[in-house]
């Protein structure tokens, strides 16, 4: 697993380079570009067998896109894969037909829609922090769940688009991108509606809705396996093994709720009444992060009892927890300080949080790169 480390910290220190000659278009597109294909390259020239779903669906969708004499053929030849990642296999294929291309091309998609959100985000904290923070969860994750992977990319992007421009269409996009590159991205995206109009509700509005989705959420936990046969029926993809808790002991089901997810959500907690109490954010932030943090223990909650389903659902909340705990702990100091000792620390963090969760399913080889 140190191999990963060793990647992100060379794809990291061309994000730094970036992230010193901003100003500098040239040089900062070039620093871009190197950091994200360093670790795209890296993820494409792996072993077939590293990440459970690359010979469970990918090597299949790769060949129907090899096979297929247009989008619209493959489309037809697989009903139950989202379109998006169909496009981005048969995009692979039309640029240059391998499948390790292809699996770089997947990798250089869900890394690009990160950075560009971090990108956005760096007026509250530094760029290649929050990169580190993102590609430290993320990364080694994304060379086996890699639809979803796309789609909490996308996801996070969305997210820095309503807050800088609001329900346009520039959200919309991404929103449907989202959606149209994993089916779970349906529930975040709904959270971030609400959070456009956190802002504006009053307390007991506010309040309301949190009860309401607590509601939502305890009815769908007892009705789980009507849900998911509901869902099998309407997508005419067998969704009913998540509720199948015999399923824990198979590979894509091993990790349920990593301690360090329960742990990194406290954290933020603590961190955000510490700086609440100071007064250093306005009462809608805290609001936003409440209802995150309910969010995660909610799907806790759920994760721990129906395997490993859930935890497709929390990947998108512990992108944003991984931002919001770095955003508070910059919280009216000075940019042009170093901020050594915050800086370490969360280093130790993500560092941590990776260890803890990525789970042996991604143990790097590749024969290619002779590792």
């Amino acid at each position: 697993m140190v191999i990963y480390l060793l990647i992100i910290f060379i794809s990291v220190l061309f994000v730094y380079l970036a992230e010193v000659s901003y100003k500098n278009r040239g040089l900062f597109f070039i620093f871009s570009a190197m950091a994200l294909l360093i670790i795209s390259v890296f993820a494409g020239c792996r072993d077939l067998t590293v990440g459970y779903d690359v010979l469970f669906y990918e090597y299949e969708i790769y060949q129907s896109a090899h096979l297929s004499k247009s989008f619209v053929d493959l489309l037809n030849s697989d009903a139950t894969t989202e379109p998006v990642f169909l496009a981005i296999n048969y995009i692979g294929v039309l640029v240059y037909d391998d499948i390790h291309f292809v699996l770089g091309l997947i990798s250089f998609i869900t890394s690009l829609f990160a950075y560009l959100a971090c990108v956005k985000l760096k007026r509250y904290a530094p760029l290649w922090l929050l990169f580190t923070g993102y590609l430290l969860i993320n990364y080694a994750s994304s060379m086996n769940i890699m639809r979803q992977n796309v789609a909490v990319s996308i996801f996070f992007y969305a997210y820095t688009v309503l807050k800088d421009y609001g329900l346009g269409w520039r959200f919309y996009l991404m929103a449907v991108l989202a959606l149209l590159s994993h089916n779970t991205a349906i529930f975040p995206v709904l959270i971030l509606f609400f959070f456009h109009h956190i802002p504006r509700l009053s307390y007991k509005a506010y309040k309301f809705f949190i009860l309401c989705m607590v509601f939502f959420m305890a009815v769908t936990y007892y009705y789980i396996d009507y849900v998911l046969l509901y869902l099998t029926a309407f997508t005419q993809k067998d969704y009913t093994i998540y509720g199948d808790v015999s399923a824990t002991d198979s590979t894509w089901a091993t990790l349920i709720i990593p301690y360090t997810y329960i742990i990194f959500v406290l954290l933020l907690a603590g961190v955000c009444v510490w700086k609440r109490k100071n007064g250093q954010f306005p009462l809608f932030e805290w609001n936003e992060y409440k209802c995150t943090i309910l969010v995660c223990f909610l799907i806790f909650a759920m994760g721990a009892t129906f395997t490993g389903s859930m935890l497709r659902l929390v990947a998108y909340f512990i992108t944003l927890c991984a931002f919001y705990i770095v955003r508070v702990l910059y919280l009216s100091y000075s940019r042009n300080s170093h901020h050594f000792l915050y800086n370490v620390l969360l280093l130790m963090l993500f560092v941590v949080m990776f260890f803890r969760t990525t789970s042996s399913s991604v143990d790097y080889s590749s024969i290619i790169l002779n590792i």
